[in-house]
């Protein structure tokens, strides 16, 4: 029913909509349904005038079956992008029931002219206004969370920028207010880990970093932000295992094997330390700092 108002009233449109897991209650999903089978009921009835039934039935229901959230696909409630094909269906539904409603009157033609063309000027300038909103990452997650302050992935993409400009009381804000949403989000763990060792709270970040371990144990690059800290303050053989554990999801994570070449080096496996420069130097043979390393290998 989301999809069906967007149709007829398209504001409030995002880039992620939250879900909402278990706060749905059973009234607006029965209302919905009941809803949704009226509609189907009303085109069934009328479909010896109009082939509405078929047109509801597969342009519509069916085009929509997939990303209903009956089998749910991603992390988003819904999806703008997954109205193009469906509401194709909608419109041509509803010309069909403005062409029959307007059918006896005398100035159909100059009414219906004029609400086309007012309706290609209000869909312009709304589109203009829409796609302002993507003009960086910044504008774009402000408004989703103008749209629904309880959106935990625009706070941690806001963290993310943040974090990129190293303005790390802002990402220490965003990433606590994620966690304030969802509090099991692993993503959330990792940017306040991040945020918290660019602040130098280094035990602080390290509980983040275990904790979205254990939310997501295959969440990647928590295990490698781990590794990283603990390879900083010393813990060489704890680092070595978070880094081997982070190239088993990330294979081909050249930071990963960079760092654990020196984390090998420094415990002294020197041909282990060796094999991963150079695994680092092919995936990315254009950083100085690897050759550095893999050179400096006493052999």
């Amino acid at each position: 029913m989301v999809y069906v108002r967007q149709l007829v009233w398209p504001l409030g449109l995002s880039v992620f909509y939250p879900h909402p897991r278990h706060s749905l209650s059973v009234a607006p999903v029965s209302m919905a349904a009941l809803l949704l089978l009226a509609i189907s009921a009303a085109a069934l009835m009328n479909r010896r005038k109009h082939p509405l039934f078929f047109d509801w039935l597969v342009l519509v229901l069916g085009m929509l079956v997939p990303v209903s959230g009956i089998v749910q696909v991603g992390a988003q409630a819904h999806a703008d992008r997954y109205t193009y094909l469906p509401q194709i269906g909608l419109y041509v539904l509803l010309t069909w029931f403005v062409a029959d409603a307007v059918s006896s009157w005398r100035h159909r033609r100059v009414l219906l002219s004029t609400a086309m063309a007012s309706s290609i000027v209000i869909l312009t300038w709304s589109s203009w206004k829409q796609t302002s909103y993507w003009h960086d990452g910044r504008t774009l997650w402000t408004h989703a969370l103008a749209v629904n302050p309880w959106n935990e992935v625009a706070h941690n993409g806001l963290c993310n920028l943040a974090l990129g400009r190293n303005q790390f009381e802002e990402a220490l804000s965003h990433a606590q207010k994620a966690l304030e949403i969802r509090p099991e989000s692993a993503d959330a763990h990792n940017n306040l880990g991040l945020a918290l060792v660019g602040k130098g709270q280094k035990a602080e970040a390290r509980i983040e970093f275990q904790k979205g371990i254990e939310t997501s144990p295959t969440r990647p690059r928590v295990h490698y932000n781990l590794a990283t800290l603990l390879l900083d303050s010393g813990e060489t053989d704890e680092a070595i295992t978070e880094f081997q554990k982070e190239l088993q999801l990330q294979p081909e994570l050249v930071e990963a094997h960079n760092n654990l070449g020196i984390a090998l080096e420094q415990k002294g496996a020197l041909d282990d330390a060796f094999a991963h420069f150079q695994k680092a130097s092919e995936l990315d043979p254009r950083r100085p700092k690897i050759h550095q390393n893999l050179a400096a290998i006493p052999l």
